[in-house]
């Protein structure tokens, strides 16, 4: 089970001492792009490249993928933040621990659960068709523009609206200090 869920069904089995606490659940280290890359190169038996792909394209994936425009709007504001590194702000975190007792399972445990259950992972003929099928439909899906998405379905423009690091509010309960927020590649709590 996900880390998130774990912690939730761990707050919801006991909610009396979880009144007005609130958790950000995340593994136990920080992992870089190219960490994470690592992790797979090393489950898959095979190279893996971390390329970092423009948001146009991202859009274009999730269309193929048949992602809802709406969730696929949405996470490109959750990109925005990853790059300022929002989410490497006083992390790792002891969420998981202190809700359900158990460290959180490491990144590669992660990756190896998922790519044993993929059918996606076995080199074949097949797989390889899908593959290129999968490229086509990529290549022939419109970008989403988040801009035109809002004002197409009519969503009120938030004023004073800023991402995590630009909010004052929000660095006073995630960062030790101001000082803390660095240059360099972005980090998240994975694993």
């Amino acid at each position: 089970m996900h880390r998130h869920a774990r912690v939730i069904v761990g707050a919801l089995v006991n909610p009396a001492r979880h009144i007005g606490k609130t958790y950000r659940p995340t593994g136990s280290v920080l992992l870089s792009p190219q960490d994470i890359t690592a992790t797979f190169a090393k489950v898959l038996g095979r190279p893996v490249r971390y390329f970092d792909a423009p948001a146009a394209m991202f859009t274009k994936v999730a269309r193929a993928l048949n992602f809802p425009d709406f969730t696929t709007a949405q996470v490109l504001w959750y990109f925005e933040d990853y790059k300022r590194n929002a989410f490497a702000l006083r992390a790792p975190t002891q969420a998981v621990l202190e809700v359900i007792g158990q460290k959180p399972e490491d990144f590669e445990t992660i990756v190896r659960r998922y790519v044993g259950k993929s059918p996606l992972v076995k080199r074949s003929i097949g797989s390889m068709l899908r593959a290129m099928g999968g490229m086509m439909k990529i290549m022939l899906k419109p970008t989403l523009d988040p801009g035109h998405y809002a004002q197409l379905h009519g969503f009120p423009k938030l004023m004073g609206a800023s991402l995590a690091v630009e909010s004052e509010k929000w660095l006073s309960t995630h960062a030790s200090n101001s000082g803390l927020l660095a240059e360099g590649p972005a980090t998240t709590p994975l694993a």
